[in-house]
């Protein structure tokens, strides 16, 4: 088994990218709901930090990105496993809460932990004896972080059964599935996730390099752009032009990575009927996108 995962590793990568950039017009329709909600996300964070000084809060930002990038996500995968091509356009059934509520519990995970590590007390915890109140809390920390990141590499496999409701498929058969080769596995996430991670790094840096060479072109003054005067229009102007650009590619990014998502899903689905007489996959599910 870990030998056949072994040679379809780059094939799956390949196919994600190539599925992405070969179906723009799949993928606008599919993101026709959260492409510009996120769009609008983007402008709205860059005029409240211009307006602030402050960016705003991530327990606003993170949640309306999950919640528009599952509608995406769901309409994504089952596109390519269920061969939906004309997904609806206002649509947000149970698929998409699911999907929403796991990356939601994911991040809120993450977010504890930050907010234990900053906890005030814990002086008076170790009041206890020989930093006891510490230790307690970076040996929970440790826990929990260990789990959260088993999770999300399981996760990788596990979100394309949620858009598609396979209910007999979960994050223990991906674990059971992987065995043999998990490490590998783990290294193809890390492989993709440092590819695409670069490429959006690298846009957001050319988008940031755009918008300070605009401002600078007319000497913008952010004192009478905080007072809504001419310099706060031409900063719209300026970041509608950065940002279109930007928002287009993070969704055929995001589309390369979930088509991997898919692919993944559906060789497992294959070794799952194979080991397990007792699994029944989705019969819609087109096992032929299987590598």
């Amino acid at each position: 088994m870990s030998e056949t995962i072994k040679l379809q590793i780059f094939a799956i990568i390949y196919w994600g990218i190539k599925y992405a950039f070969s179906n723009i017009r799949l993928i606008l329709r599919c993101g026709a709901i959260s492409l510009p909600v996120m769009f609008l996300s983007f402008m709205s964070i860059s005029v409240y930090t211009l307006i602030t000084e402050n960016a705003p809060s991530d327990l606003i930002i993170s949640p309306i990105a999950i919640l528009a990038g599952s509608h995406f996500a769901v309409a994504w995968h089952r596109a390519i496993l269920l061969n939906e091509k004309y997904p609806k356009i206002i649509r947000f059934g149970r698929a998409e809460i699911y999907y929403a509520l796991f990356l939601l519990a994911l991040n809120f995970g993450w977010a504890g932990i930050d907010a234990l590590n900053k906890l005030p007390g814990q002086e008076d915890l170790n009041a206890l004896g020989h930093g006891a109140g510490d230790m307690a809390v970076i040996l929970f920390c440790l826990a929990l972080s260990a789990l959260l990141i088993v999770t999300n590499f399981l996760a990788f496999a596990f979100l394309p059964s949620i858009a598609v409701r396979d209910t007999r498929f979960s994050l223990a058969r991906v674990w059971h599935t992987t065995k043999g080769f998990r490490i590998r596995y783990i290294l193809v996430i890390i492989f993709i996730v440092l590819i695409f991670g670069f490429i959006m790094v690298g846009a957001i840096k050319i988008e940031g390099e755009f918008l300070g060479w605009s401002l600078r072109l007319i000497h913008f003054n952010f004192t009478e752009a905080r007072e809504y005067g001419p310099d706060f229009f031409y900063f719209l102007a300026v970041d509608t032009l950065a940002f279109i650009p930007l928002t287009t590619l993070l969704f055929i990014i995001s589309a390369a990575v979930m088509g991997s998502m898919s692919i993944t899903y559906a060789n497992f689905v294959r070794l799952a009927v194979k080991s397990d007489f007792t699994y029944r996959p989705p019969r819609q599910l087109n096992q032929n996108f299987a590598i």
